[in-house]
Order: C-alpha cells, then structure tokens, then sequence
C-alpha cells in the first residue's frame, strides 16, 4: 500500500512534464527517503489545486493535531507543500514539482535528492538530457543588455506614451563566440 502511494506521488508530479522522467526509479527511491507514508497521507488530502485552511485540513486527516502540526512545518521548508499566512490564517497547498526541486537545491546542506535533483537539471540545461517533450530550448536565449537597459532610469512614467519595446534575444551560440 505504501509503495502506490509514492507511485501516485510520481504521477503528481510527472503530470506537468508530460512524460516519464528520466531516472524514475532513483528519483522515487530518494522521495521514499524523504517523505514518510503519514506525511504522504496529508499531502494527498491537500486539494490538486487551490488552498485549504489548517482547518479544513484538519477535519480531513485523522492524526493528532500535534502530530500533523509537525508535518506541516517539516514539508513546507521541503518544498513538498506550500504554506501562506493569509487574513482567514494559514493556507495549505500541494507544492508542484518546480517548487521542490528549487527548495530542495537551495539548501545549505547536501542530501541525497538535493544532488539528485542538482544533477538532473544541470544535465537538462546543458542538453544531456530532455526531459520534457517540448523542443524550444528554454536555456539557450539570454536577453542582450539592450532589452535589459534602454537609457538612464526614469524616475517619473509617462502614461499614455508609446513605450518602445528593445528587447532582443542572442541564440546561445552567439553570446559563447562572444565571451
């Protein structure tokens, strides 16, 4: 049973890729390391979108309160869920795969998914890999200094004033024969 939970979890998040990953069986072995059944269970009771009050969610998982308070403050930092203090408390939502990953590779401290992932998408921008089923190279533009400073800042904005659009872009190969 606690295997088809994180395979479910996998699902989740090769939804928005749109195929199944490269090295899937790793990246599932590292999630298992990360994230027990009981927290997987509270993940799953957090709607595929939106948000939820710690309230809601409460009514719908059946753990003690200190126990899922727990689990809550653990998976937020983890990148596994999303939390935000909003006017009707605190709010709760699935973390989506992007948001992980970036939690996971900010830390200070190295741990198993943290280099998995870190390797993963370094082979992914520099081309080793495709994970996605889209060919448009997302890496390979950088904006030129042009697009980025068009003339000394301004301190008031006109309103109604054609404003000219200076942004280009410099494919890949370009901007290395360049540096």
């Amino acid at each position: 049973m606690v295997q088809d939970a994180y395979e479910e979890l996998m699902r989740y998040y090769e939804f928005p890729v749109g195929g199944e990953l490269p090295r899937r069986a790793e990246f599932k072995d590292y999630l298992g390391q990360m994230i027990a059944p009981d927290e997987l269970d509270v993940f799953f009771v957090l709607p595929f979108a939106g948000k939820v009050t710690y309230e809601e969610l409460r009514a719908q998982v059946k753990l003690p309160e200190d126990r899922l308070r727990k689990i809550l403050e653990r998976l937020a930092p983890e990148g596994f869920i999303q939390a935000y203090d909003a006017p009707q408390g605190r709010l709760y939502e699935r973390g989506n795969v992007s948001f992980m990953t970036e939690q996971q590779v900010r830390k200070d401290r190295d741990t198993p998914l943290r280099t998995f992932l870190a390797e993963f998408f370094n082979a992914f921008i520099e081309g080793r890999t495709r994970p996605f089923p889209n060919q448009t190279p997302y890496f390979r533009v950088v904006p030129t200094q042009g697009s980025l400073l068009s003339g000394p800042p301004a301190r008031v904005v006109p309103v109604h004033v054609q404003v000219p659009d200076t942004r280009q872009v410099v494919p890949f190969e370009i901007l290395s024969e360049l540096l």
